[in-house]
């Protein structure tokens, strides 16, 4: 059986007065409840919850208490401020043998696009992070840009530069994986006539290339799909499909 309490913090003691409060006092409510449970060996486990808000900011924290004195708590919190384009929030977690997992997460506004930047915290105290940003460039094109580094504190990194064509739209990028080794690509997308043509190309770090070509024309009744595929070494294979959209002349 659950039960819980709740009670609104305010100046004067009393629900009531939450009527008079001025705008700033409401602006930071808290709110807090508590009760308890049985969990499923029919213990019983003491919880408490508290939420803060105000403008711009909201804090949730959590805790759980069981008959042993086992302690499980929990941190939730987000801001944000739309007027200076900023953003964040994390959570964390602390177990009975107060280990923490934990994780943020923030973003900003720049003139020309947004950074954003996350991290995770195990619970043996190792991190991995990642930070990345969208640039709108003058031409029109976007870039990416984005950096991981694992919990071993090896480093990756991958950019790419996205452009509207006349016709469709052409990717540009690199990247530079966990273990050092570097890959070049471009992608181009082009529509005319009915026909979708997808070409991808891949260049390694000793200058072999990969590459895919994807073909799909549609018609009224079919639609055809070509692909071909060259790997590294210079093979090649084709694949073809085609679908008829023409009910009267299914099996």
């Amino acid at each position: 059986m659950k039960t819980s309490t709740t009670k609104i913090l305010s100046h004067g003691g009393m629900m009531a007065a939450l009527f008079f409060l001025s705008a700033s006092f409401v602006d930071a409510n808290i709110r807090e409840r508590s009760g308890t449970f049985q969990n499923a060996r029919g213990n019983n486990v003491n919880w408490s919850s508290s939420a803060e808000r105000s403008q711009g900011f909201r804090n949730v924290e959590r805790t759980a208490t069981g008959e042993r004195g086992n302690t499980w708590s929990s941190n939730r919190q987000s801001q944000w401020d739309r007027e200076n384009g900023t953003a964040s929030r994390g959570w964390s977690r602390t177990g009975p043998d107060g280990h923490t997992t934990s994780a943020n997460a923030s973003a900003q506004r720049t003139e020309n696009g947004v950074t954003t930047d996350r991290t995770r915290t195990f619970r043996d105290g190792t991190t991995a992070s990642s930070s990345g940003s969208v640039t709108r460039n003058d031409d029109g094109s976007r870039t990416y840009e984005k950096e991981v580094t694992n919990r071993q504190g090896d480093t990756s990194t991958a950019t790419r530069t996205v452009t509207q064509t006349e016709n469709g739209r052409e990717v540009t990028g690199s990247s530079t994986g966990f273990n050092g080794n570097t890959k070049d690509w471009t992608t181009t997308v082009e529509r005319e006539d009915g026909t979708k043509t997808t070409t991808s190309e891949v260049t390694n770090e000793n200058g072999d290339s990969k590459s895919r070509v994807e073909t799909v024309t549609r018609s009224e009744d079919s639609v055809t799909q070509t692909v071909t595929l060259t790997n590294y070494a210079g093979d090649t294979r084709t694949i073809e499909r085609s679908v008829n959209l023409d009910p009267t002349e299914a099996n």
